[in-house]
């Protein structure tokens, strides 16, 4: 359609007159055969019953952003598309999130969600001209301000592109609803839905009105207030479920007069919209899987690798005394941070460590293990330590993975660089951020085998000095077993640690009472196990 047509026809909408403002109608009026269905479906009586509806302010807020002419339309939702693109790409690149109503949002996907519903509007050149009361309805002008808010103001953005995309998700279904209404008949069915699209529409311009307003007043008095809270968007998301459930059994009661086609096209805009809303954090999750793939991990490094899963755990009834004070630590919410294994070579530590691991894991509260062993490449330093506890945390949760993920796209060498700021930016500024509630369990625990067989003393003390700072982690208590020879550096390097933080065991003085019957169960043990395959 032309310009000059799609004008004329906006002109036709609002009546010719200088005023974007429809005249309300009557609610429920009296009809005639005489009379026009056109002129009573008309979507200027839609909107102008809508705003009729609403309360004094939320009216005024609205009419003062209604467009004059079609020209004005096309320029304040442009403006508003452009504003969403430029949130779209801050929102990519720097990966922030939230948690709503229990689950964690990826605001990169609620942008590209807004994005696809904005299109819906702006895919059908001439539907302006087509008198969408949606359309020609919505505050444009008023949303790029709210979007503008959100391109400014981080501690805003989540809740408003929230918000944005249930504003636009709903709009777009009460479109897809007026659509239906327009070719039905004057009937006390198609009365009763008119009613409840427009209830609909009420509650949506209202929502927006409500953060509109806030966004001037702030502008003229330079106060901060929230242009809308969690409590809000879950108010506004549970009266739309229930309008929109009124509205289509409202349009089920029309079932018989609309058609196998409208039936059919009804159906498959309200899916096309649903696959929209309810799409969950789909490019988000293959650009992080993308960006976790340039970790680069220690080979074997893990209690239940191909090189440590086949070697013996504890046997049962052994170790008892000791294993008890381990798993009492693991169980005590206010247990310290770190718990220091120390014993000589030969004692049992790595059998200890792996049964310790694989107990946390079958109860989902093992983040991570790294098993040190000299001569094997990257297990005999540290290089990739950090590197390698931070995969096994993001394969377990995905929403600190989501954080990591965002630091390697920073920084694609992060692996390769000092330990300090591998562990800066791959677990502690992650760890800091505001994760999902169920993002990490209450205690994280992480298990280091044989520190001392980590060929270079620097990295032992830098390794201790950075596991210190655990403590300043506040959205979880990361706990960390380990386990190590007593050469002086690592002696030194636990001394340094506060009692605060440290539990230390020697092990040589745990199983004093206990060497004598361990060795007896695992003499028995070994000698059944000759029985069986030697007969």
């Amino acid at each position: 359609m032309q310009p000059s047509r799609k004008r004329d026809r906006i002109r036709g909408f609002f009546g010719g007159s200088p005023s974007p403002l429809p005249t309300p109608t009557t609610a429920a009026p009296a009809r005639t055969p005489s009379q026009d269905p056109a002129k009573v479906r008309n979507g200027s009586s839609i909107l102008a019953d809508a705003l009729e509806a609403l309360n004094r302010e939320d009216r005024d807020t609205v009419r003062s952003l209604l467009p004059a002419d079609a020209i004005s339309i096309d320029a304040a939702f442009d403006g508003a598309y452009g504003c969403a693109t430029e949130l779209h790409q801050q929102c990519t690149n720097k990966r922030p999130s939230w948690e709503y109503k229990g689950r964690q949002i990826y605001l990169s996907d609620h942008m590209d969600k807004v994005l696809q519903l904005l299109d819906k509007f702006k895919s059908v050149g001439d539907i302006v001209a087509n008198v969408d009361p949606v359309h020609v309805g919505l505050p444009w002008a008023g949303i790029r301000a709210i979007l503008e808010v959100a391109l400014s103001e981080s501690h805003q953005r989540a809740v408003l592109i929230t918000g944005m995309e249930l504003s636009l998700y709903m709009s777009n279904r009460l479109k897809v609803y007026l659509d239906i209404y327009a070719p039905l008949s004057p009937s006390l069915a198609a009365d009763n839905l008119r009613k409840a699209l427009v209830h609909l529409y009420v509650h949506v311009l209202g929502f927006l009105a409500q953060a509109i307003r806030i966004q001037r007043k702030r502008s003229a008095s330079r106060v901060l207030q929230a242009l809308w809270c969690s409590s809000d968007l879950m108010h506004f998301e549970e009266r739309c479920d229930i309008l929109c459930a009124r509205a289509g059994e409202e349009a089920r009661i029309c079932d018989c007069e609309i058609g196998e086609r409208w039936r059919e096209k009804l159906n498959a805009s309200l899916l096309s919209l649903d696959r929209i809303h309810h799409l969950e954090a789909g490019l988000t999750k293959l650009q992080d899987k993308a960006d976790l793939a340039k970790l680069l991990t220690a080979r074997e490094a893990t209690y239940d690798s191909s090189a440590e899963g086949s070697l013996p755990q504890c046997l049962p009834g052994t170790r008892t005394d000791l294993l008890g004070e381990i798993f009492k630590w693991t169980a005590n919410p206010q247990g310290k941070r770190i718990f220091w294994l120390c014993g000589k070579a030969g004692v049992g530590k790595s059998t200890i460590s792996r049964t310790v691991a694989k107990d946390l894991d079958e109860e989902g509260r093992l983040g991570a293990s790294f098993f040190f062993k000299r001569g094997r490449a990257d297990r005999s330093h540290a290089n990739l330590f950090f590197p390698t506890i931070a995969k096994q945390l993001a394969d377990k949760l995905p929403d600190l993975g989501h954080a990591i993920a965002a630091a390697l796209e920073d920084d694609s060498l992060l692996c390769e660089r000092h330990m300090t700021k591998q562990f800066d930016r791959l677990l502690f500024q992650p760890m800091q951020r505001r994760l999902s509630s169920k993002a990490l369990p209450k205690d994280c625990f992480l298990v280091v085998d044989a520190l001392d067989e980590c060929e270079d003393i620097q990295q032992i003390e830098t390794l201790l000095k950075l596991l210190k700072r655990i403590e300043d982690i506040m959205t979880a208590r990361i706990r960390i077993l380990v386990t190590s020879r007593p050469d002086p550096p690592l002696v030194a390097g636990f001394k340094d640690i506060s009692n605060d933080l440290l539990q230390d065991v020697q092990l040589e003085e745990a199983q004093v009472e206990s060497i004598k019957s361990d060795l007896n169960i695992f003499f028995e043990h070994e000698l059944a196990q000759i029985r069986m395959n030697y007969p």
